[in-house]
C-alpha cells in the first residue's frame, strides 16, 4: 500500500512537468468535483421543492442511476468516434446550462428529466477521459497515468462533499450557479489542448532520440 501511494506521488510529480497532462488532470479534478456538488444540491432541491417527499429523493436516486444502465452502454462508442477534447468540452459546457436551468427550476419532472441528462453527460464524459488520457502517453505508461487520474477523481470526490455542504448556506440559484461556474472552467480545460500541441511534442520528442529512464517518466506521445 505504502509503496503503491510513493509510486503515484512520483508518477504526479512527473505528470506535472507535462502541460497536457496538466490539462487532463485539471479537467478531471474540476469535473468530478462538480459532479459531487450536483449530486447533493440534486438531493436538497428535489426535497424542498417535492415538499419534502422521501419518495421523490427515492425516485431521483433511481432517475441519476438509470444512465449507468441505459445510457452508458449504448452511447460509450462515442469516445471512439469522435475528437475526446470536443466531447468532453461539450458534455461540460452542457451540463453547465443543465445546473443554470435547474437553479430556476421548480417543477419536479423538469428536474428528474435535468438530473438525467446530467448523469448520462457523466456516464459518456467518463470513457471519453480515458480514451484521452490514451492519446497522451505511451502504453507502457498509460496504466501509471490512469492510477493518478483516478487519484485526482478521488480527491475531488472527497473535496466535493466540503464544498457542497458550504454551499448549502446560499440559495439554491447561487449553488447551481457555482456549479455551472465549475463546469465551464472544466470545458475550458478539456477544450484547450490541440492535436497541434500534440503533433509538435510527438516531434521534440523523436528529434531528440527519447530514451526512457528507468525512473517513471510521463512523455507526451
Amino acid at each position: 500500500m505504502l509503496s503503491k501511494a510513493a509510486t503515484t506521488f512520483i508518477a504526479l510529480k512527473d505528470v506535472l512537468r507535462h502541460k497536457p497532462l496538466v490539462t487532463l488532470l485539471l479537467g478531471a479534478f474540476f469535473t468530478s468535483l462538480v459532479g459531487g456538488i450536483v449530486n447533493l444540491l440534486l438531493t436538497i432541491h428535489v426535497y424542498d421543492i417535492s415538499g419534502s417527499s422521501p419518495l421523490a429523493v427515492s425516485a431521483l436516486f433511481l432517475v441519476t442511476f438509470m444512465p449507468n444502465l441505459i445510457v452508458a452502454p449504448l452511447l460509450s462508442g462515442i469516445a471512439d468516434k469522435y475528437n475526446r477534447r470536443i466531447v468532453l468540452a461539450v458534455g461540460g459546457t452542457l451540463r453547465a446550462l443543465c445546473c443554470l436551468l435547474l437553479a430556476f427550476n421548480h417543477n419536479i419532472a423538469v428536474s428528474f428529466i435535468l438530473a438525467f441528462v446530467i448523469t448520462s453527460i457523466a456516464a459518456v464524459m467518463k470513457p471519453a477521459r480515458y480514451a484521452k488520457a490514451a492519446e497522451l502517453v505511451s502504453d507502457t505508461k498509460l496504466s501509471v497515468l490512469n492510477s493518478v487520474l483516478s487519484f485526482m477523481i478521488n480527491a475531488a470526490g472527497i473535496a466535493s462533499g466540503a464544498l457542497a455542504g458550504f454551499l448549502t448556506n446560499f440559495n439554491s440559484i447561487a449553488a447551481f450557479a457555482v456549479a455551472a461556474f465549475g463546469s465551464l472552467i472544466a470545458a475550458s480545460l478539456d477544450g484547450c489542448y490541440s492535436h497541434e500541441e500534440h503533433n509538435s511534442k510527438r516531434t521534440v520528442d523523436s528529434h531528440n532520440g527519447f530514451r526512457e529512464s528507468h525512473s517513471i517518466s510521463f512523455w507526451v506521445k
